[in-house]
Order: C-alpha cells, then structure tokens, then sequence
C-alpha cells in the first residue's frame, strides 16, 4: 500500500492511502487545487519537511540606549 501526497495552491499538504500510481492519479484528478502531488511505494522514504529557524540578533547598545530614552528610563 503506497501513499500519495498533495500539496494545494493554498499551501497546505494531505495525504491519501493507494494501492498504485494509477489510483493515486485518480485521487489527484479528483481535487481540482492541486499544485504538485507525489507517490511513495511502500518501499520507498517519505521526505520529512522541517520547518525553518528564525534567528535573531542581540541589539547594539546605540538600540538598547534609544529603547531606554524611548521609555523614560535613561537620565542623562
């Protein structure tokens, strides 16, 4: 039993249980939306998609000193 994975113009991504690529085209040509689709054998690896990190920098003192004047907080 393979799988087949369709991912939607709207972004989002569901997956269907198939027995072949043949029926698998049948439950892609039943969804209008579809953007890509994919079909996996029973055999074969899913990909895992990971999702990505936002790193963030610490601020400079010039920021940290106009945050504080910004909020009353540095007496100069």
């Amino acid at each position: 039993m393979g799988r087949v994975i369709i991912k939607f113009k709207d972004g989002h991504l569901e997956s269907f249980k198939c027995k072949s690529e043949k029926r698998a085209i049948e439950i892609v040509r039943k969804r209008p939306n579809t953007k890509e689709w994919n079909y996996y054998d029973d055999s074969q690896r899913i990909p895992q998609t990971k999702k990505k990190v936002k790193k963030t920098r610490g601020l400079t003192l010039e920021e940290l000193e106009i945050l504080a004047k910004q909020h009353n907080l540095l007496m100069m």
